[in-house]
């Protein structure tokens, strides 16, 4: 069965829904104070391929699609659904944003690094979605602090981005079944859970974050 293309989960572009470009906003513009969408934006840059975010990320919205947004590869952008925003419960909406606009970042960057075929090589697919859920923030230890430090951090973490890689894997390619979904997560996680490209570690939490954007920023310091 031929794989669902960008075109079935967004509609055609519609007038962006002023809240939803207010908060996008507001979070590009305290980058700075958001260590996950820092160096992300820098990584992009360094790659050639840098975010212009009036061109890359556009506000539309979405068609049978349950998520915030979504990478688009066919036209290198950024999608964030209005009409998923407008439910964010708002004590949090920066930190959704935030944390969205870094995970499709991570996409962007697996796609400008690697030409990544998210819809027709589920391999592909699924190494991202692994990548953008351990590395995006999404999966902080502050997200469920009681359940990270009941069952250890690690095992926490690991457990929530099998399960938010899982979710998205099967957001996009609804064809597969849950067995052989999960047969394929399992078979990829270790080598795509531990490539933290262009992170030096896992981030488990905002300071770790900051950590690893002072590393990168330093990584090509010495070398002629």
């Amino acid at each position: 069965m031929t794989e669902q293309s960008s075109s079935d989960f967004f509609m055609v572009k519609s007038k962006s829904n002023l809240a939803t470009q207010y908060l996008l906003d507001a979070v590009l513009s305290e980058k700075n104070e958001r260590p996950f969408l820092k160096l992300m934006m820098r990584a992009m840059k360094d790659a050639g391929c840098a975010v212009k975010p009036k061109v890359h990320i556009v506000i539309e919205k979405c068609n049978a699609f349950h998520g915030y947004g979504g990478f688009d590869s066919s036209n290198n952008e950024i999608v964030l659904c209005e009409d998923k925003f407008g439910s964010i419960a708002w004590s949090e909406p920066k930190q959704v944003m935030d944390t969205i606009l870094t995970h499709e970042l991570i996409h962007a960057f697996d796609h400008c690094r690697a030409n990544v075929d998210f819809y027709n090589n589920p391999r592909h697919s699924m190494c991202s979605e692994i990548r953008a859920a351990a590395l995006s923030g999404q999966c902080t230890i502050s997200k469920k602090p009681g359940a990270a430090v009941l069952g250890g951090i690690k095992k926490y973490h690991q457990r929530c981005v099998k399960t938010q890689a899982m979710n998205s894997f099967k957001a996009l390619h609804s064809n597969w079944s849950e067995k052989d979904s999960k047969n394929l997560l399992d078979s990829l996680f270790s080598i795509c859970y531990y490539d933290t490209e262009p992170f030096d570690r896992i981030p488990l939490t905002n300071k770790q974050a900051f950590f690893s954007y002072k590393a990168y920023i330093s990584r090509n310091r010495y070398h002629v």
